[in-house]
């Protein structure tokens, strides 16, 4: 979902962009997953600052932060933090 949010955004097509962050949220709430430091990464590089993928992918990272057994390592949530500035 990750792609189509992506393209949709490239293409600024927000009822799609919609969809896919929505269907997304989902897709993470009932796997009960946490999207990965090279999922964070790509959203980042691949949107500017308040997108929705952006914003949702901070709220994540800083779940993943105060929830240490849950996610990446706190070493490897150091280094995303770093990279985000």
């Amino acid at each position: 979902m990750i792609d189509v949010y992506l393209i949709a955004y490239k293409l600024m097509i927000a009822s799609l962009e919609d969809l896919a962050m929505e269907l997304l949220g989902n897709g993470y709430y009932k796997s009960d997953l946490y999207p990965t430091v090279e999922e964070i990464e790509l959203a980042y590089s691949m949107t500017s600052p308040g997108s929705a993928l952006r914003a949702y992918m901070l709220r994540q990272f800083q779940y993943m932060i105060f929830t240490s057994t849950v996610g990446p390592s706190r070493d490897e949530l150091y280094g995303l933090s770093v990279n985000m500035r």
